[in-house]
């Protein structure tokens, strides 16, 4: 009995979930963010298996379309909500003109998800227009943000942030399609040109763990086995 549960236990290494997490993504100029644990995305249009804010992989994967590029902006401290790591480290933007879709892939379906979409602009150009930000899976929820008039400000979810209330207090409830994906739109609301920008976004919930290469799998499974038959257990004994 004692070796069928170890069999279980390492099988399971590969189909664990981890509740509660967070997927953090930081949209960069440079290579690396001060937020622990988040992932960076640089001049790249997708990333695979992002890690949680404990530093746990998952199979969630990432693709970005609509961005001309990344701005480095300093957020105005009291503008950071209050997490369990300081947030300085969203100082850069994904800049672009008209729409900016982030999808999130291989979610659990139809689970639900607190999320978190960050606005920024560095105020540098006059040519930053309100945005709005839709976060939409099985269902969607919608935020206008004011980066025009609030250069340098963080904007989380609907609302300008503040360093006197906590990430958690901004968080909106959207449910997985049942494919598992969530998309993050970013869409221009001027009716002529502009400029608009998207700092990060965040997601809370239940993941998947990475799936194992193949060779992998067949090793664990074959040390599980042979650690449940090399005992003597599910094999017939002679009397």
């Amino acid at each position: 009995m004692k070796q069928l549960v170890t069999l279980i236990a390492i099988l399971s290494l590969y189909t664990a979930r981890a509740n509660g997490g967070l997927i953090g993504v930081d949209f960069e100029n440079g290579s690396v963010s001060t937020v622990t644990n988040w992932n960076v995305v640089g001049d790249v249009t997708s990333l695979s298996n992002l890690i949680q804010d404990n530093g746990q992989s998952t199979n969630v994967s990432l693709t970005i379309v609509g961005s001309t590029g990344r701005i480095f902006a300093e957020t105005i401290a009291s503008t950071r909500p209050i997490y369990s790591t300081s947030l300085e480290g969203i100082n850069d933007f994904a800049l672009g003109n008209t729409t900016i879709t982030v999808t999130l892939q291989n979610l659990l379906p139809n689970e639900s998800y607190d999320v978190w979409g960050f606005g920024l602009y560095d105020g540098a150009s006059p040519n930053a227009r309100q945005q709005r930000l839709t976060i939409a899976g099985s269902n969607s929820v919608s935020f206008n943000q004011d980066i025009h008039n609030n250069p340098f400000k963080l904007f989380v979810n609907g609302s300008i942030g503040s360093s006197s209330q906590t990430l958690q207090s901004y968080a909106a409830q959207v449910t997985s399609t049942d494919t598992g994906n969530l998309t993050f739109t970013v869409q221009n609301l001027a009716l002529i040109g502009g400029e608009i920008g998207l700092a990060g976004l965040a997601v809370q919930g239940k993941f998947a763990a990475p799936v194992p290469e193949p060779s992998s799998f067949v090793l664990f499974a074959s040390i599980g086995m042979l650690v449940f038959f090399g005992t003597g257990n599910g094999v017939r004994k002679r009397r």
